[in-house]
């Protein structure tokens, strides 16, 4: 399998963090929207309930307890679309329409926040914010249950999430694109430096690659590789002189010993004359033995990295 590109890669993993991002931003999004609700609902819930408080107030003072139902059946002060519900701690006294439905809280602590308790509740697979307080009328204790349905509320706030479900994934396509597309463009100039780089030879050590001037990552790449080609340049100058040098060196000894090698050979000679050439041979040949161990020597050097002191 050909592995990915370091573009495609790259793109991939914008595209994981931006879908991270989503993620929790989706996510903080729909707590906020929910508590934005939830608090908008009991803000509304409290200011009925206040306006509950003064109606039982009057309601018991004009008719009694046992008058309460019918005086609250008649006027209700909280407003439309609520359900509230009130128990004298044995019964519930009055419980508005639907309110009978709810399954109460009936477990409450009797020492009670005075600001009450809100929770959501569901009445027929149907949310309902429900507001329980405890509240003292003549003296005596009693529960009062206030709440809302939240049906719309929630409607809304699907739909809400729906558009960011659906939006979402457009969105990350688009980011996606958009991240290659932006992969793309940088990395552009890593394939111009690739490209010049692999056009410089041993025949053109001289070249350089641009700098545009930035001092972006990509100058201090182009800067350390035209360090290096600097060195291997002076290196090969080194080796190209020291080759030359090399070959003339033994240059000049071949041609000796082969000059003396026909001379001698041209005609008979004397012995002294023929001994003469072979000194000559032989001195010449230990003056190439000793080029040829210095330079074994040099290479040797080289290939192991040890220091030499001569």
């Amino acid at each position: 399998m050909k592995p990915l590109s370091f573009r495609v890669r790259l793109a991939i993993w914008n595209a994981l963090v931006l879908l991270a991002m989503f993620s929790l931003a989706g996510g903080g999004v729909w707590l906020a929207i929910r508590n934005s609700i939830h608090e908008s609902v009991d803000e509304d819930l409290g200011e009925r309930l206040v306006l509950l408080k003064g109606e039982v107030e009057r309601a018991l003072a004009d008719a009694g307890e046992a008058g309460l139902p019918d005086r609250l059946a008649r006027e209700t002060a909280t407003g439309q679309g609520a359900r509230f519900r009130l128990s004298n701690g044995e019964r519930w006294i009055y419980q508005s329409a639907g309110a009978e439905r709810w399954p109460g809280l009936p477990t409450l602590p009797p020492a009670l926040d005075a600001n009450g308790l809100t929770q959501t509740l569901f009445v027929n697979d149907r949310p309902v914010r429900v507001l329980t307080a405890r509240e003292t009328f003549d003296g005596t204790p009693w529960l009062v249950e206030i709440g809302v349905p939240m049906g719309e509320f929630y409607s809304a706030f699907r739909h809400i999430a729906w558009a960011l479900g659906l939006a979402s994934p457009a969105v990350l396509i688009i980011a996606a694109l958009g991240g290659y597309w932006m992969s793309v463009w940088a990395l552009r100039p890593v394939g111009q430096v690739t490209q010049t780089a692999r056009a410089i030879g041993a025949e053109n050590l001289t070249e350089r690659l641009p700098l545009l001037g930035t001092g972006d990552e990509i100058d201090r790449l182009s800067e350390t590789l035209n360090d290096m080609f600097g060195r291997l340049d002076v290196a090969f100058r080194r080796v190209t002189q020291f080759t030359a040098d090399a070959s003339h060196e033994l240059r000049t000894p071949t041609a000796i010993i082969r000059t003396t090698a026909e001379i001698a050979r041209r005609r008979p000679r004397h012995h002294d004359e023929y001994e003469e050439a072979l000194d000559r041979i032989l001195v010449e040949s230990e003056r190439m033995t000793t080029l040829i161990d210095d330079l074994l020597l040099l290479a040797r050097s080289d290939a192991d990295r040890h220091e030499f002191v001569f």
